[in-house]
């Protein structure tokens, strides 16, 4: 998952699913799991598309959830200072409250920025909610915002492309103050997902949080001559899924298959997402396995875990057997023969 869930309507129709996804957003499994098998999903175009949650998500989640014929639970989870932070994305002030439940201190938002002087983007009048109290906000005036950090896709593309573009040209990071003659060192941006497309209930895909960062990058090249440095977590990028790996204790086309395979892991694409079959264009990166939606793929890897514990469970019956036959004790601290008669 990103810095935080691919979406947080994505996060509002999981939570439903009390039985499925508990408040941590992991599986619930025992201090012991069935399997050494373990899941990764991505949500949009796997759990949910568009606005509609996907009947096969419920059911794969409850499946891997222990309800299924092995009654093996498989665990699995879902691909996020005190300086000032520009919060970037998703609907009114989300990701802002977000921002502050992760311990930052003092949250700045484009729609904040934009209420305190509205001629910074004088193609619309604000009128979403602010973050900051109202009677606050004359406080950005003298605010040294420190680094961007965008969260989620943008509901405003525009207006918070100019906005981010002038807190990174301006000095001490003030969208406020006249920009220096000299391209100084930005800021630094974090971004949360790279993706340039997702899909929805539309036939053709839409444009993600990936392409805010190219129009970005692309504007900042015509009015500065230099290359913007954006930092990214989310997939395909290894700390993620190094955190996903530590999360679980001991599969998703382009970013998604990418990271899987460069990170060693097995990775299933189902054909509900962004997949289009093209028997003469070879994808750029081949998933382990390509599978209809997301419940066959949580059958399926069920059915890996159960042949797994059975393999096992058929070594150690077989160790066992090869010590019964030396003589020595089958299981250690168990009762041992007597020499005495």
């Amino acid at each position: 998952m990103n810095l935080i869930s691919k979406s947080t309507r994505s996060i509002n129709l999981l939570r439903q699913y009390k039985n499925c996804v508990p408040r941590s957003f992991y599986s619930s499994v025992s201090s012991q799991p069935a399997s050494n098998t373990c899941v990764v999903f991505d949500i949009d175009g796997v759990l949910v598309k568009g606005q509609k949650t996907l009947e096969q998500g419920i059911k794969a989640l409850s499946y891997l959830n222990g309800n299924n014929p092995y009654n093996i639970k498989l665990p699995f989870i879902f691909m996020t200072n005190n300086k000032t932070v520009l919060i970037v994305g998703g609907r009114h002030t989300n990701c802002a409250e977000i921002a502050t439940d992760y311990g930052f201190k003092q949250v700045v938002t484009p729609q904040d920025i934009h209420y305190l002087e509205p001629s910074l983007y004088d193609f619309i009048s604000p009128q979403e909610p602010t973050y900051i109290p109202e009677a606050d906000l004359q406080l950005l005036h003298n605010a040294q915002i420190s680094a961007i950090l965008m969260m989620h896709d943008t509901y405003n593309f525009g207006r918070d492309l100019q906005i981010v573009h002038d807190v990174l040209r301006g000095k001490y990071g003030s969208p406020l103050v006249e920009f220096p003659r000299n391209v100084q060192e930005h800021i630094p941006i974090w971004v949360s997902n790279q993706d340039l497309v997702y899909s929805n209930e539309t036939p053709n895909p839409r444009f993600a949080q990936g392409s805010f960062h190219e129009a970005l990058k692309a504007l900042w090249k015509s009015t500065t001559n230099t290359d913007l440095k954006i930092s990214a977590f989310g997939k395909p990028h290894k700390v993620q899924y190094d955190y996903g790996r530590s999360t679980l204790k001991n599969w998703i086309e382009n970013s998604d298959i990418a990271g899987a395979n460069k990170n060693g892991w097995k990775s299933i694409l189902v054909k509900t997402g962004v997949y289009i079959h093209d028997p003469e264009k070879q994808p750029p990166h081949i998933p382990t396995h390509i599978i209809e939606d997301v419940y066959e793929a949580a059958k399926f890897l069920d059915d890996i875990a159960f042949r797994n514990k059975q393999r096992e469970e058929a070594a150690k019956l077989k160790e066992l057997k090869n010590k019964a036959a030396k003589g020595g004790p089958l299981l250690s601290g168990g009762i041992k023969k007597s020499g005495k008669k």
